[in-house]
């Protein structure tokens, strides 16, 4: 009996997308990565380190701006807030700040809160 190339090129392409038919060692239904390791503990959304990666410049009309915002929804609205600071760890903390506010007043009213009165909306 002779084995077709086109059976053979089969046989190779399920080993390689690891379908059923290529598996020959048994599978574990956890990633190797994970087997006998700690979870990586994240930092609390009340935490300034979980706002560091928060916080970005934005680009306005192709120009990327000094100052670094903070996006945040709430309820299918999204605002995007200027921290008006170029350091991180500050508006992180700025940013943690008005996501607390956020969370006891509600966004609206923890964003006119935090904006200066003489600026525009």
């Amino acid at each position: 009996m002779t084995t077709n190339t086109s059976e053979v090129e089969k046989s190779l392409e399920n080993e390689k997308k690891g379908t059923q038919r290529g598996h020959t060692l048994p599978v574990s239904p956890f990633p190797a990565a994970y087997q006998g390791t700690q979870k990586t503990v994240r930092a609390a959304k009340s935490s300034v380190d979980f706002w560091k990666a928060k916080v970005r410049p934005r680009e306005i009309r192709g120009t990327v701006t000094p100052e670094l915002y903070v996006r945040l929804k709430e309820s299918g609205r999204d605002t995007r807030v200027n921290l008006n600071t170029s350091n991180r760890i500050t508006a992180a903390a700025r940013a943690r700040d008005l996501w607390l506010s956020a969370q006891s007043k509600g966004l609206v009213a923890a964003v006119a809160e935090f904006r200066p009165k003489s600026a525009p909306r």
